[in-house]
């Protein structure tokens, strides 16, 4: 699936990625008083307000060049008022099937985080486990799963205040999530919960 331009990663100046990564490996191997001359250029080049700090330990971590294009793109992280679920879904499955370079699925990532809105769908999506605070979780979550369980978080809910939002939908949303993560045994009208005929809840 085709993503429109608000959803992808924005064209950058190759010749700005190539300047400003040579200053991010100087600073990340000099001393901060001798690097304040390029600390100050790469902050007017990039529009950026980093410190020395910041640049430390880049190459640990990951290349000079993607660490640049991640700052690069971070200001294109933005909510997309008219998000569809499907774009959800193919925004997911780009970062679990690792479909692009790295600064590529991190921006996806965010925009995620973004527009679902939810701090925890990295933890969804890598560390199901955590998310459901289950050890022994192993499922296997589809791209499909994995938005509609995050789209249905309670604290997904009331941020978004929906207007169908009400303490009943809480409890069945609190039981359905229960009988996910194998703790509770499941209530009428919640046995059956399937995506696209999968069932969510793992089998006891």
């Amino acid at each position: 699936m085709e993503l429109r331009t608000e959803l992808t990663p924005p064209a950058l100046d190759e010749s700005m990625v190539a300047r400003l990564t040579k200053l991010a490996e100087e600073i990340d191997c000099g001393h901060p008083e001798q690097t304040l001359s390029q600390l100050s250029e790469f902050n007017r080049e990039a529009m950026t307000e980093l410190g020395f700090i910041d640049f430390q330990g880049i190459y640990g971590g990951q290349g000079h060049e993607t660490w640049v294009r991640k700052i690069l793109a971070a200001p294109f992280e933005r909510s997309v008022a008219d998000v569809t679920r499907g774009e959800l879904i193919e925004l997911a499955r780009r970062v679990m099937e690792s479909d692009g370079a790295e600064q590529d699925i991190d921006f996806w990532l965010n925009m995620l985080a973004i527009n679902i809105p939810s701090e925890r769908i990295s933890d969804l999506i890598f560390w199901p486990d955590e998310y459901f605070n289950d050890v022994s979780y192993s499922q296997r979550l589809s791209p499909e799963q994995v938005i509609e369980i995050a789209l249905n978080d309670r604290d997904v809910l009331l941020k978004l205040n929906r207007p169908w939002f009400c303490s009943r939908w809480v409890t069945a949303l609190d039981r359905f999530l229960s009988v996910v993560r194998g703790r509770k045994r499941p209530f009428a009208g919640i046995h059956n919960v399937q995506v696209k005929g999968q069932a969510l809840a793992r089998p006891e």
